[in-house]
């Protein structure tokens, strides 16, 4: 899924005075309705966007791009049974339990160096609780996890008191996922930016990292909204202390400059399992050295999700701060920045600029960043825009996210891949 889903790639596609409704509304002959895709020959889809976008080829990428064979598109249950055009087809499907795919007949490889397809056959299991999953792979009962975030505190207790374990059969890698707080700039006093600035220099990010469980499995400290394998990324630190772990003359310098020397009060929402309640009291004891006196407000996944939904309610909550993590759904700054700092993604529900930031200087970076390709060019624009995000303190960068995963002994050819931001499935094979 790519983000924005499939409405990021109409959106490029269509006549702005003209909205496409999707193929099911369309009224023109054999549901053509975009003029600006069009197949000259049997062999070659040829797209004509309505701006420049220099992410273009990345989404064509992606699993929504897929093209589906009109004989074989059933609407909403295609999801169900897609056409098998790679290396596999699905032989069982049970919604969150399993998926067994099989070899596909009518692929040929010749056809498809990419994917070497090792196995002859892959079962996925599904709604499995994670400490389980954890068990069957080191007791080789499953060989890997699908969603590749990590395994739990248990477990990394086990491979971290085995160093055989931890070199044979575990990798730890940046995940591309960032863990920051997010500064809520319409909640009364941070909407003030030396208040933002505050709590910024006040923050201890060397105890968000001890938070998580140190280096290994919480990640590297961060500094920028950027992660280091996405593209252009570039290193800096706007607001620099001795050992990540903040400068309190600063952090006062700044309530005075709000006219809040004696520090204020603000929650913080954040989720209810123990890393994030971790993270969350090491916020409010690193505040709370300047006077800013943080109350936690503990969610669960559906509360948080709701809670964050919707500004108004983020108002009417009066939450200043929110911990928070995300990536992007390619490696490329658009696609991590746009949904979190755009204006345009502030929306009434369903908002994803938490912070409610609303910069025109961030706007037109992102604008400018997007229309261009040139790399050089495109590094500069990305890294102001990067600057800009985290100098408007609306966004605190905390974490480069590191995922410690483990795999069974018999499993093969595992390597991170960048361009996923985590192991290529398609290179995985297994001793008979």
């Amino acid at each position: 899924m790519i983000s924005g889903g499939s409405g990021e790639v109409v959106e490029l596609l269509q006549d702005e005075n003209n909205p496409y409704r999707g193929p099911y509304s369309d009224p023109t002959p054999d549901r053509l309705g975009l003029a600006s895709v069009t197949t000259p020959d049997d062999r070659t889809i040829t797209f004509r966007l309505n701006r420049p976008f220099a992410d273009w080829n990345l989404v064509m990428a992606s699993p929504v791009s897929t093209p589906v064979p009109r004989a074989h598109d059933t609407g909403a249950g295609y999801g169900a049974r897609p056409v098998a055009s790679g290396p596999y087809k699905i032989e069982n499907y049970r919604p969150g339990e399993s998926l067994t795919l099989v070899r596909n007949p009518q692929w040929n490889p010749r056809t498809d160096p990419n994917r070497p397809a090792h196995p002859d056959r892959i079962v996925e299991r599904m709604g499995l609780a994670a400490a389980d999953v954890d068990s069957r792979i080191l007791t080789d009962q499953a060989d890997v996890s699908a969603d590749q975030s990590g395994v739990g505190a248990e477990a990394a207790a086990r491979i971290s008191a085995n160093p055989g374990l931890r070199a044979a059969r575990t990798t730890s890698e940046a995940t591309g996922g960032l863990r920051y707080l997010a500064v809520l700039t319409k909640v009364t006093p941070l909407d003030n930016v030396a208040c933002r600035n505050a709590v910024v220099w006040a923050l201890d990010k060397k105890a968000q990292q001890t938070a998580r469980g140190g280096p290994l499995l919480g990640g590297d400290i961060a500094s920028t909204m950027l992660t280091p394998p996405v593209r252009f990324f570039s290193w800096f630190d706007l607001f620099p202390s001795p050992g990540s772990t903040g400068n309190i003359a600063r952090a006062r310098a700044e309530l005075n400059t709000c006219g809040q020397p004696n520090g204020f009060a603000t929650t913080l929402a954040t989720r209810s399992d123990p890393l994030s309640l971790a993270q969350a009291e090491a916020v409010r004891t690193s505040l709370a050295r300047v006077g800013i006196t943080v109350t936690v407000e503990k969610l669960d996944d559906a509360g948080y999700a709701a809670a964050l939904d919707s500004p108004e309610r983020v108002h009417s909550m009066k939450y200043g701060l929110a911990l928070a993590a995300g990536a992007g759904t390619r490696p490329t700054p658009y696609a991590f920045l746009a949904p979190l700092a755009a204006g345009s993604a502030i929306r009434p529900q369903h908002n994803t600029n938490i912070a409610e930031l609303d910069l025109s200087a961030v706007d037109q970076r992102l604008d400018q960043g997007i229309r261009t390709a040139d790399g050089e060019d495109a590094a500069s624009v990305w890294t102001e825009t990067d600057r800009a995000v985290v100098g408007s303190a609306a966004y605190i960068p905390l974490l480069y996210d590191r995922a410690l995963n483990v795999y069974s002994s018999r499993l093969t050819n595992i390597h991170y891949s960048p361009g996923y931001m985590m192991t290529d499935f398609a290179s995985l094979g297994v001793v008979p």
